[in-house]
């Protein structure tokens, strides 16, 4: 029996004994070395400053009182930094945390690490603001706010992408009068049970923490770090999601093959934050692997067939018998593994492995699975109609060995007769498009899909609203939780969905919100941007508009793509045009006077039509999906850099009015078309001759039959 042996880990942090003084820096010295606060002071030219908090989050600053260019306030000490010379620059150290700071080439974050500094190269401008460069990426202060997948992600200091950071603002330093010496202090190791419990009582402070690996770690891409889920070392039950976790002491990983542990490990990770994300998910929010405390030699097991076989259909007795082998191997190897539980009528689900479990390892070698788990997760219907199943399963036998298998598995059932059955309760609910199901039905389709993906198909969602979360609302969008009853819980979130105009949901309202479904982090399912509508109860939502008359000489929506599409990439018209249509989406809400939407002709429901745009235009309130408007300016033929095309008026002035009566007098049915000029349908896309309805031709429509 291999013994595991734990330890606690120690790092430094800041102790506040006295009052200090900190005074702004206002030329660059020959040594960097001292202990300095973080500030965003406009340039020094505020009373008010915010102090780095050396964490990586929103609203990551305290408030500081700045007079005749000092701070004097014992309170802030402890969110001080010390610089300190190394080889290429300089490293940063947070005192509070222990923690080395820097940043990441390409992207906006802050990393850290407790034993290996960052360098970083520190410069003084001539307008004394600070610059701390670190893998080509800039601090800086964000002091604007957006909401990003839930997330304030704003009002903060951060490492800045070197092509974006001069659109932050800088900030300065301001260096302590004297020196405070850190004690040591010991840095909790603990197991996951416990950093749930600390999570719960809002306890997010840095430790170590062990557990069993129990999800295959995400691949990481071009992030330098991996995803992935530990449960607790004595209670399996107790989990967590180890979030952008990096390798061994903070380093980089290239590829999936040099992630330092695998599933079933038991391993410690340093988590720099612990995190109820969401109100949704436990996590370590950021960390890095320290050390593997207990794995044994894996076997990869790479299986392709499975069967299940239900030896007793009785009620109150289902034993079943799942049997794993190679393809075309009736003998060996072979695993089986049996289920006797009333209630499990499936197979479908995490299941621990014990005996009478059996492997076999050869044709005359049956080993006893002594431990091990197995999860089965739908992935899809294979063209016979069969279940495809994800198959993780870890298994341990008594020679202390162990075999893990990770493959896709095609997996019929049968009777003990050999008659075959339908695992019927382990068949996701699968939607087609356009159907309107529950909120659990929804929930049981967006678990089917793999983590992050989005359906591509359409459906309406229809339940109740039984929590509303306001801080991701903004006007004509709302964020809630709903459910199939009133008082159902979370079952299924609307998040940022667009809601009537006028009208407003609230807790109890029965809703249905079309959209595509999404699998958020295998924990929520979603429609994001979804378009709701109110069945039942609700509140007017007033809003302060103006209505007023369409100008005579306005145009279609289908007539400005006319003229746009008619322009060079990126060229503008010499004449102002006024064009009107529905508000089809909302890109940005209005603020400050400016937003961004897109234009129909046709009243829509949200879905997605990106016809026209109005982008930056004045507007006297927040438009919502199904607004009447007209909009004032020059056309615009933009083109991306994905060479696609978006007919805009830029920076135009927007109004509200009254919806006009839809109508086609003006379509010709006369000879005068020229079906060997150019023709558009009323989106503006090109057509030939074969086509039929309306189209323009020189700004006027004719009907092709």
């Amino acid at each position: 029996m291999k013994k595991i042996f734990s330890f606690i880990l120690t790092i430094i942090v800041a102790q506040l004994t006295m009052a200090a003084t900190y005074t702004r820096v206002t030329s660059a010295p020959a040594d960097w070395s001292g202990q300095y606060l973080v500030v965003y002071d406009n340039s020094g030219n505020a009373d008010k400053g915010l102090v780095f908090k050396g964490e990586d989050a929103a609203l990551n600053t305290v408030e500081a009182t700045i007079t005749n260019g000092q701070i004097v306030a014992d309170n802030l000490s402890e969110y001080a930094v010390e610089i300190a010379p190394m080889t290429g620059g300089y490293s940063i150290k947070v005192l509070r945390t222990g923690n080395y700071m820097g940043g990441k080439n390409g992207a906006n974050t802050i990393q850290f690490n407790a034993a290996t500094p960052f360098v970083n190269t520190i410069a003084l401008e001539e307008t004394g603001d600070i610059l701390f460069t670190s893998n080509t990426s800039v601090l800086r202060y964000n002091k604007t706010s957006t909401i990003t997948n839930g997330k304030e992600t704003g009002y903060r200091f951060r490492y800045y992408k070197s092509t974006t950071y001069t659109k932050q603002c800088a900030f300065s330093l301001y260096k302590s009068d004297e020196t405070v010496t850190p004690p040591e202090i010991t840095v909790d190791t603990i197991g996951v049970s416990e950093a749930l419990t600390r999570i719960k009582n809002n306890q997010t402070q840095a430790c170590f923490i062990k557990g069993v690996v129990a999800t295959e770690p995400s691949d990481p891409g071009s992030y330098g770090n991996t995803i992935f889920w530990m449960t607790d070392m004595q209670n399996s039950k107790d989990s967590i999601q180890g979030y952008k976790i990096s390798g061994k002491g903070g380093a980089n990983i290239a590829t999936k093959a040099d992630i330092p542990f695998a599933l079933g490990d038991t391993i410690m990770v340093y988590a720099s934050k612990l995190e109820y994300y969401q109100n949704r998910i436990f996590e370590i929010n950021s960390g890095y692997y320290v050390e593997t405390l207990g794995a044994t030699k894996v076997e990869e097991l790479n299986y392709t067939f499975a069967y299940a076989m239900l030896n007793s259909a009785a009620a109150g007795n289902c034993n079943w018998d799942l049997i794993i082998k190679a393809n075309g191997t009736d003998e060996f190897p072979q695993i089986t593994l049996n289920f006797s539980n009333a209630t499990d009528k499936g197979i479908i689900g995490d299941y621990k492995l014990a005996a009478p479990s059996t492997f076999k390892k050869s044709a005359t070698e049956t080993l006893n699975i002594v431990a091990g788990s197995l999860a089965l997760t739908f992935n899809s219907k294979s063209a016979n109609g069969y279940n495809n199943y994800n198959v993780n399963a870890l298994i341990k036998t008594a020679d202390d060995k162990q075999y893990r298998i990770i493959s896709m598995l095609e997996v019929p059932a049968y009777t003990s007769d050999f008659s075959e059955i339908a695992l019927s309760e382990d068949v996701p609910f699968m939607p087609e498009d356009g159907d309107t199901i529950t909120c659990q039905q929804a929930y049981d389709y967006a678990m089917s899909l793999a983590n992050g993906a989005s359906s591509e198909i359409e459906v309406t969602v229809v339940g109740y609203a039984t929590e509303m979360i306001d801080k991701l609302s903004k006007e004509g969008q709302q964020t809630f939780w709903m459910a199939d009853t009133k008082d159902g819980g979370k079952i299924f979130e609307a998040f940022y969905c667009y809601t009537p105009a006028n009208q407003k949901v609230v807790l109890g309202t029965k809703v249905a919100v079309k959209g595509k479904i999404t699998n958020y982090n295998n924990a929520t399912a979603e429609i994001k941007n979804g378009q709701v509508s109110i069945l039942e109860g609700g509140e007017e939502s007033v809003r302060d508009i103006t209505y007023e008359d369409v100008p005579a000489d306005a145009i279609t929506v289908a007539e400005a793509l006319v003229i746009g599409n008619a322009l060079e990439a990126n060229a503008t018209t010499d004449k102002e045009y006024t064009v009107k249509g529905y508000v089809a989406k909302v890109a940005f809400q209005v603020t400050d006077g400016s937003g961004s939407w897109y234009m129909t002709d046709e009243k829509v429901d949200g879905s997605g039509r990106y016809d026209f745009q109005a982008y930056k235009c004045n507007m006297s309130e927040s438009v919502v999906i199904g607004d009447y408007v007209f909009v004032k300016g020059f056309i615009t033929k933009y083109v991306g850099e994905s060479g696609s095309a978006t007919i805009e008026i830029k920076q135009g002035v927007g109004h509200f009015a009254l919806a006009e009566e839809t109508a086609i007098e003006d379509v010709n049915v006369n000879p005068m078309l020229d079906i060997n000029q150019p023709m558009f349908d009323i989106l503006g896309q090109p057509v030939d001759a074969g086509y039929k309805g309306i189209v323009i031709q020189n700004g006027r429509k004719y009907l092709l039959y």
